[in-house]
């Protein structure tokens, strides 16, 4: 059995897993948590590590290689010259092993915001903590000094 990598349709990870399971072939995505907002309020969504990726682990010379290719949520299979390209088991048995891959945070200390809305609207800050579900404490130079607020979470966006 070797590791082999598909790629998937467009948000398809968790489809292919499904479909490709139920043809009795056995595959793999890393995934992680994402903090997202969600109406102004911090939740998790779990995301693929490799987005559009999935890894199977088939017998080359057993598998029927135009199923896989037509398996719902498929676009196609990763190769390079004449056929499928090998992934080292080493890689694989790596990121199954990883058990905690950290939260993508949408804001982190010290990170520069500017404010959206409200009679602060137009002005930069930078992000402090977060306070709750659905707001921020923040620091903003007003008056020659560092004065914390709070202010809900979709008044905020991060400058790049």
């Amino acid at each position: 059995m070797k590791w082999y990598l598909l790629k998937t349709k467009f948000r398809q990870e968790k489809k292919s897993s499904i479909e490709l399971l139920n043809q009795g072939i056995d595959n793999f995505y890393p995934i992680y948590q994402k903090e997202i907002l969600c109406s102004g309020k911090v939740s998790y969504r779990n995301e693929p590590l490799f987005s559009r990726y999935i890894f199977i682990n088939v017998d080359p010379n057993k598998t029927n290689w135009n199923a896989v290719r037509s398996t719902k949520g498929i676009s196609n299979i990763v190769s390079f010259g004449s056929g499928p390209q090998r992934v080292s088991n080493n890689i694989v048995e790596a990121l199954r092993e990883i058990k905690n891959i950290n939260i993508e945070k949408i804001h982190e200390k010290g990170d520069s915001l500017s404010i959206l809305r409200g009679p602060l609207k137009g002005l930069n800050a930078i992000y402090e903590a977060p306070d709750g579900d659905s707001r921020s404490i923040i620091l903003l130079q007003f008056l020659q000094q560092e004065q914390k607020l709070t202010l809900k979470n979709e008044y905020l966006k991060k400058l790049h």
